[in-house]
């Protein structure tokens, strides 16, 4: 397996990241934590493609502009990925279809409750 590639954000001046860096806390590091945890998460993940934690693409971080600081990574899906997830995509959507209104109602009723107790936690991401 080939050693994937991180793609990082362009990094602003040293004169602004120190000014923005005066204003910012030293406790970041710590709430991201907590709220990647709130969530199931670390500081590197894998991406999920198809209902699977999975990936084979590039890493991509999640930088705080104030600090430069790396927040969290996560490893996107390659284009077979992209391919095998469409694929099933489409087979899903199919199968949807032909679950009655009612009990689709509810399933995305669920969706609605499980992401109502994570929304501090997403919020904050």
């Amino acid at each position: 397996m080939a050693i994937p590639r991180v793609i990082r954000p362009l990094k602003h001046s040293s004169a602004l990241r120190s000014a923005r860096s005066a204003f910012s806390t030293t406790s970041t590091a710590r709430t991201t934590s907590v709220t990647l945890k709130a969530l199931g998460l670390d500081s590197y993940n894998l991406g999920v493609y198809n209902g699977e934690w999975s990936g084979n693409g590039d890493v991509v971080e999640t930088v705080n502009p104030a600090t430069g600081e790396v927040l969290g990574a996560v490893q996107q899906a390659s284009g077979k990925d992209l391919d095998h997830t469409l694929q099933c995509a489409a087979k899903a959507a199919k199968m949807w279809r032909e679950v009655p209104a009612p009990k689709r109602g509810e399933i995305v009723r669920q969706m609605r409750n499980a992401l109502s107790e994570k929304i501090e936690p997403l919020g904050r991401l």
